[in-house]
């Protein structure tokens, strides 16, 4: 039973999490909420009888966790619909901060994932992940500092493996690709004076499909 001294807002809408559920128990509010209007964002199933179809990430993406179409579902609830037996678990969800005052006049934005850039992907997991095709001159170029950077380049022999390598470095590092997402002047001067030893008129950047 709902403390009667505790006065719930008219209306509420979900703070935390991306789906509300109060629908088992003897004194289930019979409250479905979501955290946008007309998709709905989650896995598994709405009832037995409407399952949620799977989206492009299988409904695994713990970050977006996918998003399908429902225009049935709500962004919010007027509590003064429901029993005052029945608002106990709503009255613990709004005091930890589940649940929040809405204003129906200013309903959620329907967030788009993000388009990631080249050479990158998500994992089932949500995390964002390097795609290309040297993962390894990407990790030094991530991890390494300048000084253990300049050693590595350094130490490259005259080799076909070794020009590709620093092809690779040299491409990913004017992209950006390192720790302070920006190119660093003296890592590409770096790795140019290391390539002009293997000799005059090459290509500084390979062409490459990293996708």
């Amino acid at each position: 039973m709902a403390d009667a001294k505790f006065k719930l807002p008219r209306y509420l809408k979900l703070a935390k999490g991306a789906m509300w559920i109060d629908i088992d128990g003897d004194n289930a509010s019979g409250i479905r909420l979501y955290s946008s209007t007309k998709k709905l964002i989650g896995r598994g199933k709405i009832t037995d009888a409407k399952p949620v179809p799977k989206d492009e990430f299988d409904n695994k993406n713990e970050k977006s966790f996918g998003m399908v179409e429902d225009k049935e579902v709500s962004w919010y609830f007027d509590t003064t619909t429901i029993d005052n037996t029945k608002l106990g678990n709503v009255i613990r969800a709004y005091k930890n901060g589940i649940l929040e005052k809405a204003d129906i006049n200013k309903p959620p934005a329907i967030h788009k994932q993000k388009e990631l850039p080249r050479n990158f992907r998500q994992d089932n997991k949500g995390d964002t992940i390097f795609s290309g095709s040297n993962k390894e001159m990407y990790k030094k170029l991530m991890n390494l500092k300048f000084p253990e950077l300049k050693e590595f380049v350094n130490k490259f022999p005259k080799s076909d493996t070794s020009k590709n390598n620093l092809m690779d470095l040299f491409d990913y590092e004017k992209r950006g690709f390192n720790k302070f997402s920006r190119p660093r002047l003296e890592v590409l001067d770096l790795i140019r004076d290391k390539l002009k030893e293997y000799g005059p008129g090459m290509s500084m950047i390979r062409k490459n499909d990293l996708d």
